[in-house]
């Protein structure tokens, strides 16, 4: 049984750092970012109901402390939430919804059910982020154009980064072979086809 909660703790402190890292200016952290259920919902899976839910409040009270409570419903609402509605809706026997049903049925729900509810919480969330886009920017178009002047400039802050660590990582040896060889055409660009004759 203790097993349990402490499987829930690490998940539900998993799926939070995950979902903190977003705030970091970085195309990986974006990445990581969508990970953020995953914990949830393998606890749910693996351990049960109760651990999901114990994973799920772990996280959003983890967020409220590290960061801020608004951000911590931000959580709750689209991702602790749905993570554990969705593995709780694929383990969860289907007699508990429906009292009559036949002897042949399914005892779960089958992987179509459970895509389509994936699909309708995903519907619903990004419903809710274009009216929150209308409403803060004042239009769709105005709201897109902010979006895609922000993960631009992510893009290129993150491609000079790339560049900058590439040219601290380069080998010396490297490097000074490079400028050996360019000073040896320089020279010789300079001395021209004669400058042998001139020597001899």
């Amino acid at each position: 049984m203790l097993h349990r909660f402490v499987v829930a703790i690490g998940a539900g402190c998993a799926a939070a750092l995950l979902f903190a890292v977003s705030t970091q200016p970085s195309l990986l952290a974006m990445a990581l970012a969508y990970l953020a259920p995953l914990p949830i919902m393998i606890a749910t899976l693996g351990w049960g109901l109760d651990a999901g839910a114990i994973a799920g409040g772990i996280s959003v009270a983890a967020l409220a402390l590290l960061s801020e409570p608004l951000s911590a419903l931000l959580f709750a609402a689209s991702v602790a939430g749905p993570a554990w509605a969705l593995a709780a809706f694929a383990i969860t026997p289907i007699a508990r919804y429906f009292r009559t049903h036949k002897p042949d049925a399914p005892v779960h729900p089958s992987v179509g059910a459970v895509v389509t509810l994936a699909a309708l919480f995903g519907i619903v969330g990004s419903a809710a982020v274009l009216t929150t886009i209308i409403v803060v920017y004042g239009g769709y178009r105005e709201g897109a154009r902010q979006v895609a002047s922000a993960v631009a400039a992510l893009a290129a802050r993150e491609g000079t980064a790339a560049q900058a660590r590439a040219r601290r990582g380069a080998p010396v040896p490297l490097r000074l072979r490079e400028a050996r060889r360019r000073r040896r055409r320089r020279f010789r660009w300079r001395a021209g086809p004669t400058y042998g004759a001139r020597i001899c």
